[in-house]
């Protein structure tokens, strides 16, 4: 016998149909005997391929017709009980049990191989199946077989708990590690700003110690004889006749190379804004107008 030989339909379906299936071939289902057992057998027959169906197609009527019949069954049965629990009627089922074994077994193999969300559905469903166990104690106890089919079922639950609660751990741990990661980022991001911002600080207190003592209101002295970065203007001390003192150079002038800078500003705006000890102003040309 091999998987091939079963109906191909998910697995979930079949332990959602075993408990069924269990009461339905352990108690004589092919039974040829007329009379009061014969209709009991064609009402529960009817009734499991109804609820079967329903369970794979959700067709409502065969709900319907399985809850009309069920009581049926069930009152039939308390009458018949007597005449099923021999051990005749049982041992001759051991096919239906065998299926159930393999079934099992091939569970137990196939757990290895599952993680994630599929390994907890099927732990899921593994859990449905021992509930049916559980409460049919008598039918595994006079069917050794559905008992060594019940060991595979616990083993396999075990194996899926494991599993679980393993993946839980690392999926845990990531979480945890991600967790920390965010806040070392976090911290990390804070601390730079706290940084820049007293570095600001101590540039923007600099500088203003600069211009006090120059009698500057803006700008930034020049290094080296070179203007600072982020202050490519420079200004020459250069005392004229129209009342400034010096001359402001931008670097697309053709003499801004060969200026050695007195002080230098962001833009030529601030240059000319300046108002503290120096006036500047840009560059006359030609016809006596200062420069753009």
């Amino acid at each position: 016998m091999t998987f091939r030989d079963f109906p191909q339909t998910p697995l979930s379906l079949r332990y959602l149909l075993l408990e069924l299936l269990v009461k339905l071939f352990t108690i004589g289902i092919f039974s040829v005997e007329e009379g009061l057992k014969a209709w009991f057998e064609l009402i529960l027959v009817t009734t499991a391929i109804c609820a079967s169906g329903y369970l794979l197609w959700w067709q409502v009527p065969l709900l319907l017709i399985v809850v009309i019949l069920s009581p049926i069954a069930a009152g039939m049965f308390s009458l018949l009980a007597p005449v099923y629990m021999n051990s005749e009627n049982f041992t001759a089922n051991n096919q239906f049990a065998s299926t159930i074994q393999f079934i099992s077994e091939y569970n137990l193999k196939e757990i290895l191989r599952l993680s994630g969300d599929d390994l907890e559905q099927r732990l899921k469903q593994i859990h449905e199946v021992q509930k049916i166990f559980n409460e049919n104690p008598k039918l595994v106890e006079q069917i050794s077989k559905l008992q060594l089919a019940l060991d595979n079922i616990n083993q396999t639950h075990d194996i899926a708990v494991t599993k679980v609660t393993h993946n839980n751990k690392i999926k845990e741990r990531k979480r945890y590690e991600e967790a920390e990661f965010k806040r070392k980022e976090w911290e990390d991001y804070q601390e730079s700003l706290k940084k820049a911002a007293e570095l600001k600080a101590r540039q923007e207190k600099w500088l203003n110690e600069q211009r006090r003592k120059a009698q500057f209101t803006g700008g930034c002295p020049p290094y080296n004889k070179k203007c600072r970065d982020g202050y490519p203007i420079k200004v020459t001390i250069d005392k004229k006749e129209d009342g400034f003192d010096g001359i402001i150079w931008k670097p697309s002038d053709t003499e801004y190379e060969g200026i050695e800078p007195k002080w230098c500003y962001e833009s030529v705006e601030e240059a000319e804004k300046e108002h503290g000890k120096y006036k500047f102003r840009r560059p006359k040309n030609s016809r006596g107008k200062p420069r753009k």
